[in-house]
């Protein structure tokens, strides 16, 4: 495993963790994480990631705002099994980091216990998810309605 990849995947989960450990009760979530993704913020990086991630894995799902990679060998990252990881393509509304997305025990509950707290915002795109944007932390995390992605 390319090392600076390594090193990039591992701060920013642990950086997510630590967010979500500051805002969400641990009996609220199943402690799973999906995959853990890396915001590109440039056209050279975002390439220069996908061709590592290429010798890594294969690619999973083809996304036009980037890929998500099915790992050979699954990282054990913050006693988190990483067994898929995403890079996403440069855009102006995501300057952090990265993102993890995260299992809730229960969404409904999650949703009305979360949703009219600061930093929690609502989001509906291709299927609905709780979005934790603090500006402390230089990432976000999701918090999924429905079932992972990549099950």
């Amino acid at each position: 495993m390319d090392n600076e990849l390594l090193n990039l995947l591992t701060q920013i989960l642990t950086e997510v963790v630590e967010m979500v450990k500051s805002h969400v009760d641990k009996k609220d979530l199943t402690g799973r994480v999906d995959y853990v993704s890396i915001y590109a913020h440039s056209k050279s990086k975002y390439d220069t990631i996908s061709t590592k991630l290429l010798t890594l894995g294969t690619v999973g799902i083809v996304n036009n705002t980037g890929n998500y990679y099915e790992l050979i060998e699954p990282l054990l990252i913050n006693n988190q099994t990483i067994r898929f990881c995403r890079v996403r393509k440069p855009d102006s509304d995501h300057l952090q980091r990265g993102y993890a997305d995260f299992e809730v025990v229960n969404y409904d509950s999650f949703k009305a216990k979360y949703l009219p707290k600061q930093y929690f915002s609502l989001l509906t795109k291709d299927e609905e998810m709780i979005e934790l944007h603090d500006p402390q932390y230089n990432v976000r995390a999701y918090f999924l309605s429905g079932k992972f992605y990549l099950d």
